[in-house]
């Protein structure tokens, strides 16, 4: 699938499951994905958690051969998530939460 030039503006992902994604040019302000499954995804120039106390939140999420490239990042909360080969690559990150979390 791929998904090009989005805005999700406090858009709640709670528990979704992306596999095998091309995200290229996404907006997201306050992104919400908590308990989230990724697999297979790659999301490139992505602007998320720019909003005023921007959080990314993907808290006990799980994500496999996850590629973000070229992106900003503000506040990402990965605390009690599950990374296995997951690469962050040329992004700009403002704060980033990795408390118990499980990388492989």
């Amino acid at each position: 699938m791929r998904i090009q030039l989005v805005s999700l503006h406090e858009t709640a992902l709670r528990g979704a499951f992306f596999s095998e994604c091309l995200a290229t040019d996404l907006h997201a302000p306050v992104p919400s994905a908590p308990r989230s499954s990724s697999r297979d995804v790659r999301i490139e120039r992505a602007r998320l958690g720019l909003a005023w106390f921007g959080l990314v939140e993907t808290y006990e999420a799980r994500m496999r051969s996850m590629h973000i490239n070229g992106s900003k990042l503000d506040f990402v909360n990965l605390r009690n998530a599950a990374l296995t080969d997951v690469l962050l690559s040329n992004c700009i990150i403002g704060e980033l939460d990795l408390g118990s979390v499980t990388v492989q």
